[in-house]
């Protein structure tokens, strides 16, 4: 008994004056209370049933720095554990091996705060902000592509919605639209420091031009009668004879019309000579051309007068085999899309009576009895 008791005195006071045990090695660590070498073997902690990381069980109490290697499932997320090592921190288990941990993100209901939620423990709200809860500058040009969506306001202040103070304005309240003002007073109300404040280009504006509607409210530029100029034509230059019956020739007036309507006035002295005809009255249809070199008549459109054929007509009677005037006059109106210059042919002539008549003894003079003028018209 007295061996045995120095055996173990001994085996103390070794270790006593060390302070490091070593296995499977003569040479601890200095830094290491207890130092164990092996190269085919492991070491085994002790294999315990955890119950959850908040809870202690199987153990009494929490205690820093216990290592055990948790053989259990078990728990509620975020709490719950897996089989593997884990140590004790003091307060609760934590594993060893790396664990995805369950998080939480949520927003809170007042405001635009985020508050998020790791393993059961919440940080600091984060207020993120835009631009219904403060105001902001865009950091670069952004676009917002619809597709097929749509996008709409919605607002009851006389000023719900702006660009730039002024100059541009919804008054949601009374429903008007103002340009140049912040305060429309009428459904659009355009308001500028300088002149010209409006612009329409659609095709129909022109010089000395006027903004009319229609029945139905569609406003388009028209001529403004009342300081557009009459528009003066040009006369025959010389005497021009009348071509065979029907046969289309320029008779040597023509007037350049700007886009408009226009009413065309026409004065045309036209003679027969002696040998016009026996017994016979001629009549001569004349029509405005787009051209003076071929007949190419205005029809459709440029013809205000629905199912008018555009025609100015003579018809001169014969008398005693004499030598006959008659003056042709008449009206035309027209409307042009465009700069046009008009061409006065004679297109059709033909005899009333059946003795027939000789129309190429037919004239136009260019006597100072000769007209044509245009008049613009809405």
């Amino acid at each position: 008994m007295k061996k045995i008791t120095l055996i173990v005195l001994s085996l103390l006071l070794s270790v006593c004056a060390f302070a490091q045990t070593g296995v499977n090695t003569t040479t601890p660590n200095a830094n290491a209370a207890l130092d164990v070498v092996s190269t085919n073997k492991g070491l085994l902690p002790p294999r315990v049933a955890l119950t959850a990381t908040n809870a202690a069980a199987p153990l009494s109490a929490n205690v820093a720095g216990m290592v055990v290697y948790n053989t259990a499932t078990a728990g509620t997320a975020p709490n719950n554990v897996v089989p593997g090592l884990y140590y004790n921190n003091g307060a609760i288990w934590v594993p060893v091996t790396v664990v995805t941990p369950a998080i939480t993100v949520s927003n809170t209901v007042a405001g635009n705060n985020l508050s998020t939620t790791v393993n059961g423990t919440t940080g600091t709200a984060v207020v993120i902000p835009n631009i219904y809860t403060a105001d902001g500058t865009l950091a670069g040009n952004r676009t917002v592509t619809q597709v097929a969506s749509t996008l709409a306001f919605t607002s009851t202040a006389t000023n719900g919605f702006s660009v730039d103070g002024t100059t541009f304005s919804v008054d949601a309240s009374n429903n008007r639209v103002g340009l140049g003002t912040a305060a429309p007073s009428t459904t659009l109300d355009v308001a500028s420091a300088s002149s010209p404040a409006f612009r329409l280009v659609d095709g129909t504006q022109g010089a000395g031009k006027v903004l009319s509607s229609d029945i139905n409210g569609y406003a388009s530029w028209v001529n403004n009668v009342a300081v557009t100029p009459t528009v003066l034509g040009v006369n025959p230059s010389s005497t021009i004879p009348y071509a065979a019956p029907n046969t289309a020739k320029y008779m040597g007036m023509s007037i350049t019309l700007p886009a408009g309507k226009w009413i065309i006035t026409v004065g045309l002295l036209i003679n027969g000579l002696s040998t016009y005809g026996t017994g016979a009255a001629a009549l001569v249809r004349h029509r405005f051309s787009t051209s003076g070199s071929s007949f190419t008549p205005i029809s459709g459109t440029q013809l205000l007068q629905t199912g008018s054929f555009g025609f100015l007509l003579a018809t001169i009677p014969y008398t005693n085999n004499m030598i006959n005037f008659y003056m042709m006059n008449g009206s035309l109106c027209v409307n042009m899309a465009s700069e046009t210059t008009l061409y006065l042919w004679a297109d059709n002539a033909g005899s009333l009576a059946s003795a027939g008549a000789t129309f190429t003894n037919l004239n136009v003079n260019n006597n100072g009895e000769n007209y044509i003028y245009a008049i613009p018209i809405n």
